[in-house]
């Protein structure tokens, strides 16, 4: 039985993020919702939602220039919404990920793809428990890597029982070429680099490209967009080499584990629709048992638990509702990691081991509590 995980990261670049500023906003109403959404067609600005417009009560992040700040600040007090800004320059935050000290371990810090592939090779010629193969290609021909990994096995009791219930196959880094790029051109790109026909704009958003739900709400034909679907349905390289390994191993794939960042939430299907799936109260059941581990760790940790389209917003052609939807592999969750918006997609580096142990005491107590057919 098979239990996999991808983790899509993002990040040291040359676009320049200098006097950029993170504005959070907190609207209370339908109204506020749709003027938030309406921003940048009526108000003619140039906004990067990295929390979109959902519902009344949920917060908006938004990333604008020192221009477009002066008016995004006039257009929220004409409008009477509520906001602050979170972060008054982005640019310094980024420059700071890299202020670690020279005897930090490999975990606190960031690294470039060449660096992680290299450890998974390391971590695979020592082993005889870990197996690293490719999936395939990237549009820019770089290998997308798989880790069949198990850690501290026979040392750690709950390590060896999850292990003893499941394989597990972890991806690194989903989004090869995108990542290079957040390291040689600009930290905050998202979408991977294939080129767009017709238009000046690279890229697909691959967590809106899966063939479920795909074009509808939450994703966009905008090749321009941060959020765009691509031109069909699982046109991508990345997400064709990611879907055949999970047909391949379909028989015995009993879980999966979409990992982003950020927002602190364990999540279940449905992204694309606002209606409960049919397995919700197991799935609710069984994250709640995550969560509550995650609580428990000495960071004292908060993570939210419901289904994307309801803690997030509507989005279609997701991962996690292709493998629920298509694939009929019952314990599908996406996760988004720290922080709750304080750093955004900025977080630095001090975090990432603790943001690693929570996900992996979550992940534990997840295959503990999955009930699998013999």
């Amino acid at each position: 039985m098979f239990l996999t995980m991808s983790i899509k990261l993002e990040i040291k670049a040359e676009t320049l993020y200098w006097g950029h500023k993170l504005v959070t906003a907190f609207p209370s109403s339908t109204t506020e919702v749709q003027i938030l959404s309406r921003l940048q067609d009526t108000e003619h600005l140039m906004v990067d939602f990295w929390r979109p417009p959902s519902d009344p009560g949920k917060v908006v992040d938004m990333r604008v220039s020192p221009d477009d700040f002066v008016k995004l600040t006039e257009s929220l007090n004409r409008y009477k919404i509520r906001h602050k800004v979170q972060i008054f320059d982005l640019q310094a935050i980024i420059n700071r990920q890299d202020d670690v000290s020279e005897t930090s371990s490999w975990y606190n810090k960031y690294h470039t793809l060449d660096e992680i592939v290299s450890w998974m090779k390391n971590i695979t010629h020592t082993s005889n428990v870990v197996r690293m193969s490719s999936l395939g290609k990237s549009h820019e021909n770089r290998e997308q890597y798989i880790l069949q990994i198990i850690l501290q096995y026979g040392k750690d009791p709950t390590v060896t029982a999850m292990m003893d219930k499941v394989d597990l196959a972890i991806v690194p880094v989903l989004n090869v070429d995108g990542y290079v790029y957040t390291w040689t051109n600009d930290r905050l790109w998202r979408k991977n680099r294939s080129p767009n026909k017709n238009s000046a704009c690279f890229g697909t958003d691959l967590n809106r490209n899966w063939k479920f739900a795909w074009g509808g709400s939450g994703a966009s034909n905008n090749t321009c967009s941060s959020v765009y679907q691509g031109v069909s349905a699982m046109c991508e390289n990345e997400v064709q080499n990611v879907d055949r390994f999970l047909k391949s191993q379909q028989k015995r794939l009993v879980g999966f584990l979409d990992v982003h960042n950020y927002s602190q939430m364990w999540m279940i299907p449905w992204g694309y629709v606002k209606e409960n799936i049919k397995d919700y109260d197991e799935l609710i059941r069984v994250g709640k048992v995550a969560v509550d581990a995650i609580k428990s760790m000495e960071f004292n940790t908060t993570y939210q638990l419901g289904s994307s389209s309801g803690l997030l917003y509507v989005s279609c052609g997701s991962l996690h509702d292709y493998v629920y939807g298509s694939l009929g592999v019952k314990y599908a969750f996406a996760v988004e990691l720290r922080d709750k918006g304080f750093f955004g997609f900025i977080l630095p580096a001090s975090l990432i081991e603790p943001s690693a142990k929570e996900l992996f005491e979550g992940l534990k107590v997840m295959v503990r509590e999955m009930t699998l057919m013999a």
